[in-house]
């Protein structure tokens, strides 16, 4: 449907990054081109929002990924417009302040991934609860995930980026 109405058909890698990466909304909106690295399979998570600020927790995060997540990126960045692609630019470009600018620039603030269209997703896909879909309980189902895998909390906090195993609980 967004393709239909010549928008950016970013939803599906935007859904993908936040799931594998537990991304908050600032982290979606500051991923670079150049965080990605999938000869190593890895992902920096280095800035938030536009303004390039260090994500929560003031650190610098590289974090393993799947192979998937990149096969995904591939595919999205072969469908983005000449001018919306900067190798060294944001992943997903703010529409608005792109073509403005002529030049890919990421989002200032606000929600990366809109509630109303990942909802769009949920319903089209009949999940349940459609109300409570956002890019938060995205981070929540990749925190359960990682759960599955971790070896310990402290090791599950580390990998998810939360500063404190009370916070990473309430995410569980």
């Amino acid at each position: 449907a967004r393709r239909a109405r010549a928008l950016l058909a970013d939803v599906e890698a935007k859904i993908t990054a936040t799931v594998a990466l537990g991304l908050r909304q600032g982290e979606l909106a500051g991923l670079r081109w150049t965080d990605l690295d999938p000869e190593r399979g890895t992902v920096t998570i280095a800035r938030q929002w536009q303004d390039g600020r260090l994500p929560k927790g003031r650190q610098v995060r590289t974090l393993s990924a799947s192979p998937v997540l990149f096969e995904v990126l591939e595919r999205y960045r072969q469908e983005l417009p000449g001018a919306l692609y900067d190798p060294g630019g944001p992943v997903f470009p703010h529409l608005a302040s792109s073509r403005t600018a002529g030049a890919p620039r990421a989002y200032p603030g606000g929600e990366c991934l809109p509630r109303r269209v990942l909802r769009a997703v949920v319903q089209r896909a009949q999940l349940p609860n459609i109300s409570a879909w956002s890019a938060l309980s995205l981070r929540d189902t990749s925190a359960s995930l990682e759960e599955r895998s971790a070896r310990d909390l402290a090791s599950l906090a580390q990998r998810t980026r939360h500063t404190s195993i009370a916070s990473l609980l309430r995410y569980l």
